[in-house]
């Protein structure tokens, strides 16, 4: 295990704490997936505060990857958003190809493209991960190894990741990690839900 950045001593807790950590860690979890990254930042911080058991200090440290990663793309994701004029043209990649659009209006909370003939409206909150994605690779350059592990911590946190999404997140992974970005195993974020809450 790596060694603990809380500072605390974690080799032997109850199991009361054990338990207030699953809370925050889930509350964390929940958190990331709405955005709600200030109280993200406060369930971490608590986290922090107390002993963090060391079989789950890897876990906790992945987290801090995720949070830290994701809130990169949603931070490009509103500078790409505040970028785009009307009747821009965009190209989205879909799982059938790509796809032309043109931009009618773009806020901080909606979208509306004009595909196919006919606007649609799409709330910021709720993209399409191809166009969030599109968007995003406005502002940073789609090549570049650490902004697959922003992709990837992205796809990571969407409230129903797809499978397809889920393997796409853990490929980009691997592709950064072998081009010299050091996140460890943070593949291992998809089963740490479940890891935590077997561990009783």
């Amino acid at each position: 295990m790596p060694p603990d950045s809380t500072g605390n001593d974690a080799s032997a807790i109850s199991e009361a704490e054990w338990d207030k950590f699953r809370k925050h860690y889930r509350a964390a979890r929940a958190a990331l997936v709405r955005r709600d990254f200030k109280k993200v930042e406060g369930e971490i911080a608590a986290m922090r505060a107390m002993k963090v058991p060391s079989e789950a200090q890897a876990i906790f440290e992945r987290l801090v990857l995720v949070v830290g990663y994701a809130r990169q793309f949603h931070d490009r994701l509103g500078e790409a958003l505040s970028q785009l004029k009307g009747s821009e043209e965009l190209t989205v990649m879909t799982q059938d190809g790509e796809r032309r659009c043109a931009v009618v209006e773009a806020t901080p909370e909606v979208l509306v493209l004009r595909v196919a003939g006919r606007n649609r409206r799409f709330p910021v909150s709720d993209l399409p991960s191809t166009l969030a994605l599109t968007l995003v690779h406005r502002v940073l350059d789609a090549t570049d190894p650490v902004t697959r592990v922003v992709d990837g911590a992205y796809l990571a946190t969407l409230p129903e990741p797809t499978a397809r999404e889920v393997a796409q997140a853990k490929e980009w992974w691997r592709q950064a990690r072998s081009r010299g970005v050091d996140i460890g195993n943070l593949e291992a974020f998809f089963d740490d839900m479940s890891t935590l809450e077997r561990h009783r």
